[in-house]
């Protein structure tokens, strides 16, 4: 009898570790995009700009950097809304982005950081599944 209940649990412990263990599965969780059109007006050669993405669970960032063409830059950086997997295998697709730093780097170090809110400086489209700034990011300025 004892036997027959420890082969029992042991399947039982066997069946929830299995459940519990990463799957191959198809991506159930969107990936959006945040796009930040802008100008740098500084006069150094070397500069890069930084579009930093924070996110509302979890402290993950997501960041893309990009050396502006004449003068103007376009990045887009995706952004994930995968926070987990339950343990029958659903996802918890429940992280949104909260707000976005664009930093002037100059050779390589912070120089400026202009800080927009989702709410405030972002419009969202549907088709493009992206949030885009509703004015060009003016960086390098007059300070």
């Amino acid at each position: 009898m004892t036997r027959g209940l420890s082969v029992r649990c042991l399947l039982l412990l066997a069946t929830i570790v299995m459940l519990g263990l990463p799957r191959r599965t198809v991506a159930q969780c969107v990936v959006y995009k945040v796009t930040v059109d802008g100008e740098d007006r500084s006069v150094p050669n070397d500069t890069q700009v930084l579009v930093r993405v924070h996110a509302s669970r979890g402290k993950k960032t997501s960041e893309a950097v990009a050396t502006p063409e004449h003068n103007e830059f376009h990045i887009s950086v995706g952004f994930n809304t995968f926070v987990s997997v339950h343990l029958f295998g659903a996802h918890n697709c429940s992280r949104h982005p909260t707000g976005v730093d664009v930093i002037l780097l100059v050779g390589g170090a912070a120089k400026q950081t202009v800080k927009l809110s989702l709410d405030r400086d972002f419009k969202w489209d549907e088709k493009l599944a992206e949030w885009r700034t509703k004015v060009p990011v003016t960086l390098g300025g007059p300070s």
